[in-house]
């Protein structure tokens, strides 16, 4: 702490003011002097270090609060660092498993298509035994036109509902934007749309579903005036967005 200091001296010349000031002294007071002033300028002096010592009390409590607030402030960036690369690595490896389950549904759903592909030629060729039977009336046993129209159902529907499945678990919720927006949609119709979705060309949908190109032509020309989109807009561009 520095000593407070009150020069009283017979002495006015500039060098000995000079060598005072260098003290940083609060008075400086020449012989004689009025008792009064001498009151007057250590009432000052005192207040003077009253003052000091209380803004040096401020200031010492204004560094501690900013070492603390710095302290905190540090330990929090810290631990928001620490969070954050926590989930970053938590969304790496999210990342990494979607897209490990996105390409094993794929996969499902490729063979599915295949299983359905398998399924519309069964169709096919339970249909053309059934019309030729109808065509040179031929008779055949009841129970096993029954068995072939039971098998033709059953293997086009439980490939069609696991198709819907793989398609819905790697496209979430686009059927119900889709029909959301265009609730007139038929369900073959959707169907067409996924196909599309996928990237299936025309020719691709037809060998798929065993008719023609000329009907998936006219089914893709239908499905435009219900979307209401131009022939100059691509479908699967279209559909990306929902």
């Amino acid at each position: 702490m520095r000593i407070p200091i009150i020069y009283i001296t017979g002495h006015s010349d500039e060098s000995k003011l000079k060598r005072a000031k260098s003290t940083a002294p609060l008075g400086y007071i020449i012989k004689p002097f009025d008792p009064k002033q001498l009151q007057i300028t250590l009432d000052m002096a005192f207040r003077k270090i009253e003052t000091d010592q209380q803004l040096l009390h401020y200031q010492k409590r204004l560094e501690e609060m900013v070492n603390k607030k710095t302290y905190d402030l540090q330990r929090e960036i810290e631990r928001r660092k620490t969070v954050e690369a926590s989930l970053v690595r938590q969304n790496e490896e999210l990342v990494a498993l979607n897209k490990e389950l996105k390409l094993k549904n794929q996969q499902i759903m490729a063979k599915t298509l295949k299983l359905y592909q398998k399924d519309q030629l069964l169709k096919k060729l339970t249909k053309s035994l059934l019309d030729k039977k109808d065509k040179e009336k031929k008779v055949i046993d009841p129970e096993i036109v029954k068995m072939i129209r039971a098998l033709q159902n059953h293997f086009e529907e439980h490939t069609l509902d696991e198709f819907e499945v793989r398609f819905s678990d790697i496209y979430h919720g686009f059927n119900d934007r889709l029909l959301k927006k265009f609730p007139n949609l038929t369900p073959n119709e959707v169907r067409l749309c996924e196909l599309i979705k996928l990237n299936f060309t025309t020719k691709d949908i037809s060998n798929l579903t065993l008719r023609s190109v000329k009907s998936i032509e006219i089914a893709r020309y239908r499905l435009r005036k219900k979307l209401g989109i131009g022939k100059y807009v691509d479908l699967a561009t279209f559909l990306a967005n929902f």
